[in-house]
């Protein structure tokens, strides 16, 4: 995965982005800060220099996944351009690659860090949950736009399409590992939007 996020400090970046890897090839539990120092290349000693835990370093994680995801949202929520459907595939379309390029392991990766963390609550469950509560809205204000330009008739609300979608999505991003097979995840999208016509 390539996020151009600038003013991180080039170890840093790297520690989060192979810790994000290994979190989802060996589970967060299992991975230790030796491991990350390994295979990442950077000195412990930086790495603790960037993190004071490893918790800190699942919250880093997080915060880099979202912001991966609210910049592919917000293309698809302020390209008015091109009809709903298609700015869903196209966003979707990337998520798919990335989840081939990991090889299947975690589809979601908010949905696999979350059933990772710790079972008491912590900042990095917070993430995901406050994640999910900006998400919902965005499919709505996209399912309001294709109301609005008649693209979906309107029989539900925008409201109820977005919180569906949500859920639908998950499900076919989890069948997608279990499956290894993306083309799950497009085809539902497809099928979801052709139920609102």
């Amino acid at each position: 995965m390539k996020v151009n996020q600038h003013k991180i400090p080039l170890n840093k970046k790297i520690v989060i982005e192979t810790s994000a890897q290994l979190f989802f090839d060996k589970g967060y539990g299992y991975t230790s800060m030796d491991d990350v120092s390994m295979v990442s290349g950077v000195s412990k000693s930086n790495i603790y220099y960037h993190f004071k835990s490893k918790e800190d370093l699942l919250v880093a994680v997080i915060e880099y996944w979202s912001e991966y995801y609210r910049k592919l949202i917000e293309q698809a929520v302020y390209a008015k351009t091109l009809s709903v459907e298609s700015r869903i595939i196209s966003f979707l379309n990337s998520l798919s690659m990335e989840i081939s390029k990991r090889e299947y392991k975690g589809s979601c990766p908010f949905i696999t860090l979350y059933m990772q963390s710790p079972m008491e609550p912590t900042d990095a469950k917070r993430k995901i949950t406050f994640f999910f509560t900006r998400l919902e809205p965005a499919f709505v204000e996209l399912f309001q736009q294709g109301i609005d330009q008649g693209e979906f008739q309107g029989k539900i609300t925008a409201e109820s399409m977005g919180s569906l979608f949500l859920t639908t999505m998950e499900g076919a991003l989890l069948l997608s590992e279990v499956t290894q097979d993306s083309s799950k995840i497009i085809t539902t999208a497809k099928n979801f939007c052709k139920m609102l016509y």
